[in-house]
């Protein structure tokens, strides 16, 4: 997954995916934060910015981690198109 979530936040400037276009307001700005926050990090273990990423905006946006989990959870499966449950 590590590879996964950081080919997601290199290559989209946009976020045009159907995961995302479901969210509620908050949770799009609090995506767009967790994306910028670890492209500031370069350099940074990956998996160590993401997550700090994601305390900091759940606890900024007032929203649990799991939510913004689940998100790019749902994001990665989207862009490798498949299901879950198929790829587990």
């Amino acid at each position: 997954m590590t590879q996964r979530v950081s080919n997601f936040i290199k290559e989209n400037q946009s976020f045009d995916s159907e995961a995302y276009k479901k969210l509620t307001p908050v949770l799009k700005s609090a995506v767009e934060d967790v994306v910028s926050l670890v492209k500031e990090r370069k350099g940074q273990d990956i998996v160590y910015a993401f997550d700090e990423a994601i305390e900091h905006c759940a606890m900024f946006w007032h929203i649990s981690q799991k939510e913004l989990l689940d998100y790019f959870d749902e994001e990665v499966m989207e862009q490798l198109g498949g299901d879950k449950w198929q790829i587990l």
